[in-house]
């Protein structure tokens, strides 16, 4: 089967939505693989870290259930396991202990292992032109990056439209997280979309993250915070001091629970969450009932989302399909059976299903 150029059929997605995976990420710093954030979890924390890590007991329990290195079918099959005994009432209290520290070091080595902002940088740039092709963007990886190209954007729009300053300095952004001196725009959000004459735009992108992020965080009552870098700190010194604060209590919001189900709940118990998973994620693709998806493997983990990507009924959907994958015509069939069966529940067999090619130097192309 022949994949498609993405700069042939990019036009039929202008202003499109956008949902990135974790191989967007993996594109730019490959320890985001799960086999690297595993190995790096077993490892035990050297003087001044204070992360979890993967006891002896986790794996030899994924050696034995044949889990490889996958977190989230390990926590699944936990979660499996907890049902079971809750059922048969059966102690469960163990099984819960491993669930919450498998998630927590899942989390923490995402943070340890992660890049410095200036060993990435360049390869941010190369992203931004990517992104702002869209209408609306929605990151599924916990990781900085995708934040680190909004906050890169604002600086080179800072100096492109300075002689604007100071009336639009706040509104002048064209890659936009919703988030104001309030913190997030609930209500409110759509207004970020409104260009403004002086300076002159073209268009915005609103960029959310449906299963949180490293720098949103969560306090006891509920309230979602964002972690914004200080003069003195790297931003991920500043999170790890975030979340290192007894008196305050705020823990870091990222849904990575193994089961889709549980996904959901933890998604439906959060306001920002839910106010994308439910309002902005369908508004967005009802927009232009166009999609794109990059790097997102769209497994039986994530079937919640697309449940809810179904039932909004796109009319046209382009996936990518990175160049290294040895079998493409079985993981496209594969990726092809998963949606249909969530399509033809809500009765849209009429949605269109391309694939492109994602190769090396895809960010590298004009006009990208």
């Amino acid at each position: 089967m022949t994949l498609s150029n993405w700069l042939d059929i990019k036009f039929k997605y202008k202003r499109a939505t956008l949902i990135l995976g974790n191989g967007f990420s993996i594109g730019i710093h490959d320890k985001f693989k799960y086999d690297s954030l595993w190995d790096e979890a077993k490892k035990e924390p050297t003087c001044g870290e204070t992360r979890e890590y993967l006891t002896e007991d986790l794996c030899s329990l994924a050696a034995k259930l044949q889990t490889g290195t996958n977190f989230e079918l390990l926590l699944r099959q936990l979660y499996t396991a907890k049902i079971v005994n809750e059922k048969f009432e059966l102690e469960t209290e163990k099984i819960e202990k491993n669930y919450v520290a498998l998630r927590t070091a899942l989390i923490n080595t995402i943070k340890e292992i992660h890049c410095e902002y200036s060993a990435v940088e360049d390869d941010l740039k190369t992203r931004i032109a990517f992104l702002k092709q869209f209408n609306t963007v929605f990151s599924l990886s916990y990781d900085l990056l995708v934040y680190w190209i909004i906050n890169l954007n604002n600086r080179i729009e800072d100096d492109f439209f300075k002689e604007a300053k100071p009336v639009y300095y706040d509104k002048q952004k064209t890659l936009k997280d919703c988030w104001g001196e309030n913190g997030f725009s609930y209500d409110n959000w759509e207004l970020y979309r409104i260009c403004y004459e002086k300076p002159k735009e073209k268009s915005r992108t609103l960029v959310f993250f449906p299963h949180g992020a490293l720098h949103l965080v969560q306090t006891e009552t509920g309230v979602v915070e964002k972690v914004i870098r200080t003069e003195d700190s790297c931003l991920l010194t500043q999170i790890t001091n975030t979340w290192l604060n007894n008196e305050k209590k705020r823990h870091p919001l990222c849904v990575a629970e193994g089961d889709h189900n549980e996904k959901l709940r933890a998604i439906q118990s959060n306001a920002y969450l839910n106010t994308v998973y439910q309002q902005i994620l369908p508004k967005s693709i009802n927009n232009n009932r166009k999609l794109v998806i990059f790097g997102w493997a769209m497994s039986e983990f994530d079937q919640h989302l697309i449940k809810k990507i179904a039932s909004c009924g796109p009319e046209e959907i382009a996936i990518g399909i990175h160049h290294q994958i040895e079998n493409k015509e079985a993981e496209i069939e594969s990726i092809k059976k998963r949606l249909k069966k969530q399509f033809v529940k809500f009765e849209k067999e009429e949605t269109n299903i391309e694939f492109f090619e994602i190769g090396e130097d895809f960010f590298e192309q004009k006009n990208v």
